[in-house]
């Protein structure tokens, strides 16, 4: 019996491996900024690049700074070791720095200031990030003309149902350098979700490879709270919270505004205070119209040279708005239309050049897009109407 059964499963072993098919299946990556909505990244209409949450895992990015150079086409121009200073690293794609940055969707620029267009410091704790998608090339119909080179979208981590997650790490190196974070996250079976993330950094000064030493001091603090509800799969609505905050010291100089740069081998000292709030609301009205409509506000604050009151450097810009998008589905097309508003408010700024300034501006912007797909072909036309004030 024992022989008879044995030669009935080779026989059927060898029958279906002769005639069985092993498909393969590739899980294309999901993205959302080349259409401010959900879909594969093979299917966008767009260059896109992922960095992933698996990439930051595995081959263990410690900043956004880092993940990104990853990237074929995005440069880096770093400002001191950690990019963190009164000047932001300066960011380009494919040779250009006309690029926006957005944090789950909402503008992470600072407009009111050419040298810090983003800290990519502010957003320090990588066990936040779920992922980061850089789409290289125009996206003006849907972002605006500061997104004519590309657009950066850092994505944060949102919690599965039933589950909850702790990690908390420390890090130790050259030249004082002390990294420790935490980060916990959960949902609850009825749809209530959380994320806490606290980060802090230090670093002393630093030498290069010929032995010369870089006047150099960073003490920063980061800290975030997210808490949503999930209905389902009809809305979702989330309400978060950041703040970063940077005592910095880099090299002095001493130089008139059009002569050269001396260093003096002391430190210039300055401080930063950038805090975020964000309220979103998506709605799925049926299979194929749903909606999303946000909140943002954004303050600034820098003293740059706290020490020397006669070149003090002094901002406060404070940035909000609001986005509401309709998304439509229907076989072919996928059209997304809405209205962005913004308004940046310079309540304070001086250096010793400029005594005293301040303003406000504003940008108001309608845009539609039909996203076309015919077999293995793509056409996409669009328009956006801009009134700046």
């Amino acid at each position: 019996m024992c022989m008879l059964i044995t030669g009935i499963c080779a026989g059927n072993a060898q029958g279906a491996f002769a005639e069985e098919k092993i498909s393969e299946f590739n899980l294309d990556q999901m993205v959302v900024t080349a259409s401010r909505i959900a879909e594969s990244n093979f299917e966008a209409n767009a260059n896109v690049n992922v960095v992933t949450r698996k990439d930051i895992e595995e081959k263990h990015y410690q900043t956004v700074s880092e993940a990104l150079r990853a990237v074929p086409g995005v440069a880096i121009q770093n400002y001191s070791a950690t990019g963190a200073n009164y000047s932001a690293d300066y960011l380009y794609v494919n040779g250009t720095s006309h690029v926006l940055v957005l944090v789950d969707g909402q503008r992470a620029n600072t407009n009111g200031s050419v040298s810090s267009v983003f800290q990519p410091s502010e957003v320090s704790n990588m066990d936040n990030i779920e992922r980061i998608e850089v789409l290289k090339g125009s996206a003006s119909t849907l972002y605006g003309s500061d997104a004519v080179g590309g657009v950066i979208n850092i994505i944060t981590r949102k919690p599965e149902a039933g589950a909850s997650t702790t990690k908390i790490s420390g890090a130790w190196g050259s030249y004082g350098k002390k990294t420790y974070n935490v980060y916990n996250e959960g949902m609850t079976k009825g749809g209530f979700y959380w994320t806490v993330n606290g980060q802090t950094d230090k670093m002393g000064e630093y030498k290069d490879g010929h032995g010369n030493t870089t006047v150099n001091k960073i003490d920063s603090k980061s800290y975030g709270v997210k808490l949503g509800q999930k209905f389902a799969d009809k809305a979702d609505i989330n309400v978060s919270y950041s703040r970063y905050k940077l005592d910095y010291g880099r090299p002095e100089t001493d130089a008139s505004m059009m002569g050269p740069t001396v260093f003096t081998g002391g430190m210039t000292e300055g401080k930063k205070d950038n805090t975020k709030y964000t309220v979103s609301f998506d709605y799925k009205f049926n299979d194929k119209l749903s909606n999303r409509l946000t909140y943002f506000s954004r303050t600034s604050d820098l003293d740059d040279d706290i020490r020397h009151p006669a070149t003090l450097w002094l901002m406060r810009e404070k940035t909000w708005g609001f986005s509401e998008q309709l998304t439509y589905q229907d076989g072919n097309h996928t059209i997304i239309g809405g209205y962005d508003y913004y308004k940046d408010a310079m309540n304070k700024y001086h250096d010793q050049y400029t005594p005293s300034m301040t303003g406000t501006v504003d940008n108001k912007a309608f845009f539609i897009q039909d996203q076309m797909q015919f077999g293995d072909w793509g056409f996409t036309p669009g328009v956006r109407f801009s009134k700046h004030s």
